[in-house]
């Protein structure tokens, strides 16, 4: 069991949780970097008697860069606890959170980002592989349609769970 090291340190609302993720969301540079992506991972969760996050699983499509991302965050969640007034008689309950995420740092040219100079310069073998990148770009279709269809195998036909309000992570251009 993580330790909780302050009673100042514990995450006392949902907001807490948004920015956990807004400040600490630090995903593999270098996969960062190679991989043009823009969908929303929705992160399944309990939140045990302890104050932890536990059961932790995301839907299948995730990126496993995105995955390891989020992975440090609950982590750090997991050290402060989380003691929610709203959620106290709710133990047991099975969250959702909606994490939108868009890392743009591995498309390459995309049309309207940058003057057309830089597109020309580039050899053909480069935009070809920015344009397979950049037709899996956008995931937001497949998240939905995932919406139940999670990691750990459980096929599901409905959630009976609390449905978070969506975070909305600050864009990733490196």
């Amino acid at each position: 069991m993580a330790q909780i090291h302050s009673k100042d340190n514990v995450i006392r609302g949902f907001d807490g949780i948004k920015y956990a993720f807004i400040n600490n969301y630090k995903p593999d540079i270098d996969s960062a970097k190679s991989t043009c992506w823009k969908g929303c991972v929705f992160i399944r969760f309990n939140i045990n008697n302890q104050h932890q996050l536990t059961n932790v699983t995301y839907t299948t499509t995730t990126p496993i860069f995105i995955k390891d991302g989020i992975a440090k965050v609950i982590t750090i969640i997991n050290q402060q606890g989380v003691n929610i007034d709203q959620v106290k008689n709710l133990r047991g309950r099975t969250y959702i959170l909606p994490l939108m995420i868009t890392n743009n740092a591995g498309c390459g040219f995309m049309t309207g980002w940058e003057n057309n100079d830089y597109q020309s310069k580039l050899d053909e073998k480069t935009k070809l592989m920015y344009e397979k990148r950049q037709e899996r770009y956008d995931q937001l279709g497949n998240s939905i349609q995932n919406l139940i269809n999670f990691g750990d195998n459980e096929k599901l036909n409905f959630i009976d769970c609390i449905l978070l309000k969506s975070i909305v992570m600050p864009l990733a251009m490196n």
